[in-house]
Parts: C-alpha cells; structure tokens; sequence
C-alpha cells in the first residue's frame, strides 16, 4: 500500500521534522490544506506555487490529495440559492486548478456545514446535488483530478450524506467518472457501519481513503484497523492510506505525528 499523511496535523514551521519522520517511517505522499500554502493561497502567483511543488518533491514525497476546500468559506452553500452554489462551485474550480499545477488526483470534498439541507426534503437535495456533483466532476476531469464525496456522521454538523452507504448510493447516482467516493474511518467508527459488507462493494467507487478517529484524534482502535488493512490486502485496493488528524493532540505535533505515522505503517503495512 502507499503511504500519506495530510499536514493538517502540524503547523507550516514543523514541515521540516515531520518530513523527517515520514522517511523514516516509509510514508511516500503528502496531502495538503490550500491554507497550509498560503493564507491567500488563490491570489498567490504561479511562481510561488511552483516553489511550493518543488519543496516537496526535493523530499521525495508525492502530493495526493486536497482537503479544507472551503476553509474560511462559511458564505458557501450546496443548498443555498443558486448565487451561493454558483460561487461553491467556482471556489472549488479554483482548488482543481491548484490541484492541475500540483500534480494533485484527488480533491476531498467534507465541508459538512457547507452542505446541509436547510430543510430541503430528501429527494429536492439530491436532485440539486446530483446536477451540481455532475458539473463540479466534469470540471474536475478537465483539470486532471477528482472530486471524491467524503461521507460526514451526524456529530459532525450535516445533514446530507451522513454514512459511507449513503455516500455509495449517492456517487452511483451521479455516475460521473470526475466524482469518486472518499472512505473515511473516523466516519466507519462512529457510526458503528458494517464496513466488511460495504467495502468491496464500494471498491471501484473510491478516489481516497483516510485512516482517521472521530473528531481527528490520533489513531487508535488497532484490531478495526488490522482488519481494514487486511480486507483491503483481499480487495487489492491500489490506492493511498492517507493519515487524517488534527494539531494540538499533544503538548508538540511532532510527537503525535510519529506516533500516528508509526501505528497506522504497523496496522497497513504489516500484513
């Protein structure tokens, strides 16, 4: 399996050592935040996105994947008026084009406060999703990415797309190769799902996958993850495991982000 981790999980200062640490402990990509380029990464020009792109790759990692697409963007709405999903859809052509300049395959679309019905029925959201998924995943191919659905658990804030099923059924529907489904073990975990009858049924949908706890705490649960791995071993799934978790866990980032890269390489990588 290849191995990621997104630098969600650290402050800009700390790249230098974490690198370090994702050599030593065979982790070959990197996934990133917009933000963690620049704070005003979309008026940035070609030229210090470039710098950016060959920082990492003197490091000999790979960049995977994008998430936060909408940090700071509370304006932004999937079931707003036509104005706000108009501009959702713009911001996140914005992120493919980014992605395009990076090398970047997959874009992960949570954002779960973005994307609540506001009491839309059931059948009105998913009609207007399924015309919005379809375009945003056209966009997506044009710019050599995909834009992958990441199924968002009821404590999260959101209404829409709250189970990895749901999320299955969904990416069926818009049956657009530009939109893939994105795999999410916090998500598995709180909602208690029955992974092992999903998971391969949900194999030929899947642009990416997190190895995540709830709420972005460091990883642990070992025997789900153990048998994660192992299913996915079965399935031959081909992708990346990509570390998912927030800062702050502990007193230094570093230390949590070793203890995270050494857990899930052990879980993943071992069988």
């Amino acid at each position: 399996m290849n191995f990621c981790i997104s630098n969600i999980a650290w402050l800009q200062e700390e790249d230098e050592p974490v690198y370090s640490l994702m050599k030593k402990y065979g982790f070959q990509g990197l996934e990133i935040a917009p933000n963690r380029i620049s704070e005003r990464i979309f008026e940035e020009t070609s030229e210090t996105i470039e710098k950016f792109r060959q920082s990492v790759q003197k490091h000999g990692f790979a960049l995977v994947a994008m998430q936060s697409l909408l940090y700071r963007r509370q304006d932004l709405f999937l079931f707003g008026d036509d104005l706000s999903r108009k501009n959702l859809l713009l911001q996140l052509e914005k992120c493919m084009v980014l992605a395009e300049q990076l090398g970047i395959k997959a874009l992960v679309f949570g954002s779960p406060k973005n994307r609540c019905k506001n009491g839309l029925t059931q059948e009105t959201a998913e009609k207007i999703a399924i015309d919005f998924f379809c375009e945003a995943g056209q966009k997506a191919l044009q710019h050599n990415t995909l834009l992958c659905i990441e199924p968002n658990p009821k404590e999260y804030g959101t209404d829409f797309i709250n189970t990895t099923p749901e999320g299955l059924e969904f990416v069926k529907k818009v049956n657009h190769p530009g939109f893939r489904l994105h795999i999410d073990t916090g998500t598995i975990l709180i909602n208690q799902e029955a992974w092992e009858a999903i998971l391969p049924e949900a194999l030929g949908w899947i642009g990416h996958f997190h190895v995540s706890s709830p709420f972005l705490a460091l990883p642990d649960a070992q025997e789900f993850h153990k048998s994660m791995a192992l299913l996915l071993k079965k399935q031959e799934y081909q992708g990346w495991i990509s570390i998912e978790m927030k800062q702050g866990i502990m007193e230094k980032n570093e230390k949590a982000v070793s203890q995270a890269l050494e857990k899930v390489r052990d879980w993943y990588g071992n069988i």
